[in-house]
């Protein structure tokens, strides 16, 4: 960008850590600095209107359709406050979850958007309901980490469960 941001606003910061714990990433070009990107299923595209909107000062593409599995998508321009954040929550091209995490995941709308990203529930009448958010892509000491972030920062009791599924 010609004045490059230099630094975010604090709800584009929650909204980035709540994307980065879920399906968001960032990546890094031929230049030096990370950019975030957004993908998610045809059916959230209001959700990705108003990530969208929300992140808009990154210098934002336009919303996308992919034409074979019809996801949603768009990217930021390349940033050094997104290459901060990767630095962060990435290691040996992996995303991680940060030891600093109870730092982080402070804010309602950080949880908030990590749950829109990954988060579901398992409503059966007469028996049960709770929510889940899938972590599949986190190690179980990661998983272990973000179950007492959640309980310390949010007050929500939360177990880790496998996944038979997968």
């Amino acid at each position: 960008m010609e004045n490059e941001l230099n630094e975010l606003n604090e709800i584009e910061k929650e909204i980035i850590i709540g994307v980065l714990l879920g399906d968001g990433y960032l990546n890094l070009t031929q230049g030096k600095e990370a950019y975030l990107e957004i993908k998610q299923s045809k059916e959230k595209l209001s959700y990705v209107e108003w990530l969208h909107s929300q992140l808009e000062r990154l210098g934002c593409t336009k919303i996308y359709q992919r034409k074979d599995n019809l996801q949603w998508y768009f990217r930021s321009q390349e940033l050094k406050c997104l290459t901060r954040f990767k630095e962060i929550f990435y290691r040996d091209k992996r995303k991680i979850v940060p030891l600093k995490i109870k730092r982080l995941l402070t804010s309602p709308l950080s949880l908030a958007v990590w749950y829109m990203d990954d988060g579901n529930i398992d409503f059966r009448p007469k028996y049960h309901y709770s929510y889940v958010i899938s972590i599949n892509s986190f190690t179980f000491k990661e998983a272990k980490l973000l179950v007492e972030t959640l309980n310390s920062n949010f007050g929500l009791r939360s177990t880790v469960n496998r996944t038979t599924c997968r």
